[in-house]
């Protein structure tokens, strides 16, 4: 870092909690000197925003943020700050424009990569120097619907017993009414084979057809939960329970990586395994099912 530039950087942040993914970004910045904390009156626009339950006043904020001695100076801006931002420190910024800047060429705003803060740089810095930090902070819109790889533990199968299951359950996956997804999956214990089924439209598989799939009105990945297909997985687990059959120590073998519902009820049914083929993790999925202690396998099905 060049000498005399450190009062150039600012830092423009929603920060409604203290923990160690905010403490690394603002270390990670610390030579920015100054942070500019989100307001209510800018969070109350944003539905997402009011519903942060964990979210502590932004001047108690500013008060905690203080008392690390990270910054020169920390301030809690409003909406009236950011159409006049100027007005708040920053000698070398240009009022181009009311609702824009145009930032001088040594100013540079740091914004942690979320939704509120895109919008944010896209309703007011537009003509400004913006740079977004990918760094994890919080679940916001864009990290909720992006698919993740999946980390398998570094452990990929070949075993025939994986490989002949999986292609079986891709089979049956094909008799799925989902429009969308074909999905197959089994239960395995004691190396047999207790219960296999596949993703289907209920009360009936028909239903697609006579109703239509209420999926059509969504993007993959938006309101998952909105559908009137039933989850393999979550069919085998409910199916098991009906007829009394202990899931602890199973594996479950499915052709794609469960959805975060799924895996929610795989990681407290008491299952060990989840043997998969194919898809990606969403959410925190593949999170809840590590810390239940359920092992991840990629089976490697070959062409």
């Amino acid at each position: 870092m060049k000498k005399g530039t450190d009062n150039k950087k600012i830092i423009v942040a929603y920060v409604p909690v203290l923990h160690e993914g905010y403490l690394r970004f603002f270390n990670k910045h610390r030579y920015a000197k100054e942070l500019f904390l989100i307001g209510t009156d800018i969070s109350k626009n944003y539905k997402q925003l009011t519903k942060d339950l964990r979210a502590i006043d932004p001047l108690l904020m500013k008060k905690a943020i203080d008392s690390l001695g990270i910054f020169k100076e920390v301030k809690v801006i409003g909406e009236a700050d950011l159409k006049k931002i100027d007005g708040i420190s920053l000698k070398n910024a240009e009022i181009k424009r009311e609702g824009s800047i145009k930032g001088g060429s040594n100013v540079e705003f740091i914004m942690p990569d979320e939704d509120v803060m895109q919008n944010l740089a896209d309703k007011y810095l537009l003509n400004a120097k913006v740079n977004f930090d990918s760094i994890f902070l919080r679940w916001d819109k864009h990290k909720s619907f992006d698919g993740q790889p999946v980390n398998a533990d570094q452990e990929v199968s070949i075993k025939s017993f994986d490989k002949k299951l999986i292609k079986e359950l891709k089979g049956d996956a094909g008799k799925s009414s989902d429009w969308w997804r074909h999905i197959g999956a089994a239960v395995v214990k004691g190396g047999i084979v207790i219960m296999k089924t596949h993703n289907h439209a209920v009360p009936n598989e028909q239903m697609p057809y006579v109703e239509g799939d209420p999926r059509a009105d969504f993007s993959k990945g938006i309101n998952v939960e909105l559908s009137t297909s039933f989850h393999c997985e979550a069919k085998l687990i409910a199916e098991a329970a009906r007829v009394g059959i202990s899931l602890e120590g199973a594996s479950m073998y499915a052709t794609t990586f469960p959805c975060p519902p799924c895996a929610k009820l795989i990681a407290y049914s008491g299952i060990k395994e989840i043997f998969y083929a194919d898809g990606y993790g969403v959410l925190d999925g593949e999170r809840i099912l590590k810390s239940r202690g359920v092992k991840i396998i990629f089976v490697k099905t070959g062409k």
